[in-house]
């Protein structure tokens, strides 16, 4: 009895671990990845690769499948690496974009099974293939079909006997899919004695590229193209064939009609769910063996979606006669869109009845005679210049400043030997004045749309010299300052190599849009932050005179206050404008912020230092004597006592109010100074 129980035990025991396995499978408990080169809700290719997916997981009862979008190229190998690790037994590279990088993969991890997009593979007696690593399978459409039908439907419907295709071209993919859609077009013309269509074909270089496809579209609508073509896989050449009026087609798998209506003539439609369930099952049953699968018109995996309103009556008929030929045709591998003569004329190696082998097919290297071919579409980059209204905003604003900046160093010229210009010296004025003029003509030049030599003029504007000093002496001392300005400014354009750069990715630009920027080398920044050191020391140079000449006791020859309005109108504006300009992404707002700066600086720095000379001069007239009573009185008292004689004569003219007349003229303003 015992033995009994302990045999039934083990029955059940082996019953339960097989009835568990059996609902593991059930449950859906295999690891399944499927990668897309696009995104599934393109409404095209990737779409109907993950409706595949999911009429798997619901037929084989599974849950959980991994779906991975927008896996190029570039990260197929690392996409699959982090998929192995995570143990996933089955991997779907459903794009032409992984088929190297999935190839790869399947070399190097043999115990993971991967069904990748391939031309059928080379069958032997079993029907396995003999030139695929065990642990791979191949899934194609047949690329022909879907093209040489909507070209034959083109040939037959265009008014304006013009038609195109939008195709990725080499090095992406052969020209298999324009030739076939050419050939599908002389086929229409032929059998029913139509006017001959130009036949065009513009290429992206990618089976996904929305702007290179908008582009080659738009380039087919302007040679008055109607009919158009295609072989991507979303819907950008659709649409932009519909905003302008020409009718097209579905080629990646979805019923396009159901999306943008009746200017979609038909679709061919796709269908991966066979071979997807194919290759899951022997995953699951464990009997995994290297096999090719390729859907054909005539099995069923390729179909045609409903016709639009625009195909009449005729023309549908003349359709299904010819998809009828297709389907019944009594050998498969003699279709038009491989066999035709035009093959031969283009030096294709053919066989007897004129069929191009499939591996020559595929690969395409050259367009078919008839085609014009217009090459790879180069999307033109768009230049963005500086915003006109702030080009227009400164240069009137500037204009209008500069000419009253005229007006002033006009009238420091006419009125220089008054008493009251006089004394502020009228040279160190007009060159005050020019170097405001020189700082304008800079803003002027900063809102233009920089090249080299504008880029080169921006930093050798000469900057505002603001230092008011009257000695003459001190000259030679103002000229070597500018000339070291000079000699830097000379280092940096030298060393620097300034130019104008094109610069694409920033201040919000789009993909193809460009603005012109200028750029040096990191010798000529070094020497452009010596510049800024140099001109912040003349900034304390500045502050150091203004401090020293407060003693000056007659106001005429007392600059010290103007100055320090004017150094302190300059930093208050760099402790803002520094912190704007660097926190500014855009080159619009860094032009506005630097010119707006420079001109309230320089404006606000002339209106300091000669508005209230000139107020002068209107109020106390041009004759008026540059000190007033109370200044004379200052002055005096400020000689001392070695002088009694002349102070008693001068107190007393103050001091008498019927005494109006001045003290003696002043001749030399600089020895007056020296000696005060």
């Amino acid at each position: 009895m015992s033995e009994f129980i302990l045999v039934a035990s083990l029955c059940l025991m082996s019953s339960g671990v097989l009835i568990f396995g059996v609902c593991k499978n059930a449950a859906g408990h295999i690891n399944l990845a499927v990668m897309l080169s696009g995104v599934v809700g393109d409404l095209g290719f990737n779409y109907m690769v993950n409706i595949a997916r999911v009429n798997t997981e619901r037929q084989l009862n599974l849950r959980g499948t991994l779906l991975l979008e927008n896996i190029l190229t570039e990260n197929t190998v690392d996409t699959v690496e982090g998929l192995v690790k995570k143990n996933y037994q089955l991997i779907i590279c459903s794009s032409f974009d992984h088929t190297g990088g999935c190839y790869k993969m399947a070399a190097k991890y043999k115990n993971v099974n991967f069904l990748l997009r391939d031309i059928p593979c080379q069958k032997v007696g079993d029907g396995s293939c003999n030139n695929l690593p065990s642990n791979v399978g191949t899934i194609m459409m047949d690329l022909g079909f879907p093209q040489y039908i909507i070209g034959y439907i083109a040939g037959l419907v265009s008014k304006n006997h013009s038609v195109g295709i939008v195709v990725p071209g080499l090095p992406t993919f052969s020209y298999s899919t324009a030739n076939a859609f050419m050939i599908g077009v002389t086929k229409a013309v032929a059998d029913y004695g139509l006017p001959a269509s130009k036949v065009y074909t513009v290429e992206t270089g990618s089976w996904l590229d929305v702007d290179r496809e908008r582009g080659a579209t738009q380039k087919l609508i302007d040679l008055n193209v109607d009919v158009i073509g295609m072989s991507s896989d979303d819907l950008t050449v659709q649409q932009v064939a519909i905003e302008n009026g020409a009718y097209t087609f579905g080629t990646s798998g979805y019923p396009v009609f159901n999306v943008l209506g009746e200017s979609i003539l038909t679709s061919v439609l796709t269908d991966w769910t066979a071979t997807f369930i194919n290759a899951t099952r022997m995953v699951m049953n464990g009997n995994w063996s290297s096999y090719s699968w390729q859907g054909e018109y005539s099995t069923g995996d390729l179909t045609m979606d409903i016709y639009s309103h625009i195909v009449d009556n005729v023309t549908m008929s003349r359709i299904q006669q010819e998809l009828t030929n297709i389907r019944t045709s009594v050998n498969q591998t003699i279709q038009p869109y491989n066999c035709h003569i035009l093959y031969k004329q283009s030096g294709y190696p053919v066989d007897s009845n004129n069929c191009v082998p499939y591996q020559s097919l595929l690969d395409s290297p050259t367009l078919l005679k008839g085609i014009e071919g217009l090459g790879l579409y180069e999307i033109p980059v768009v230049h963005k210049p500086i915003g006109r209204s702030i080009t227009l905003g400164f240069s009137i604003t500037t204009g209008i400043v500069a000419f009253v900046a005229v007006l002033m160093l006009l009238g420091v010229i006419i009125f220089k030997s008054t008493k009251i210009l006089k004394s502020a010296s009228p040279v160190f004025c007009m060159a005050i004045i020019v170097g405001g003029l020189l700082v304008f003509s800079g803003i002027i030049i900063w809102v233009q749309e920089p090249d080299t030599s504008l880029c080169r003029a921006r930093y050798c504007n000469p900057r505002l010299k603001r230092l008011k000093i009257t000695n003459k002496t001190l000259l030679p001392y103002i000229l070597a300052l500018i000339i070291l300005n000079c000699i830097i400014l000379a280092v940096m354009t030298g060393i620097g190599k300034i130019e104008s750069i094109r610069s694409f990715g920033t201040d919000g630009l789009s993909t193809y849009q460009y603005r012109n920027m200028c750029d040096q080398k990191l010798s000529g920044n070094i020497v452009l932050y010596i510049l800024l050191g140099y001109h912040g020391i003349m900034l304390l140079v500045g502050c150091f005179v203004s401090w020293k000449i407060r003693i000056v006791e007659i106001p005429e020859f007392n600059e010290s206050k103007p100055i320090a309005n004017t150094l302190y109108a300059i930093s208050f504006c760099l402790f803002i404008i520094i912190p704007l300009i660097v926190s500014q992404n855009g080159l619009d707002s860094q032009v506005i912020v630097i010119c707006a700066s420079a001109l309230f600086t320089t404006a606000s720095s002339l209106v300091i230092l000669f508005v209230p000379k000139f107020w002068r001069l209107y109020t106390k007239g041009v004759n008026a004597d540059p000190f007033s009573s109370s200044s004379t009185n200052t002055f005096v008292a400020s000689v001392g006592k070695s002088n009694a004689v002349g102070m008693q004569t001068v107190v007393a003219a103050g001091m008498d109010e019927t005494n109006t007349s001045a003290p003696p003229e002043i001749k030399d303003d600089s020895e007056s100074i020296s000696k005060s």
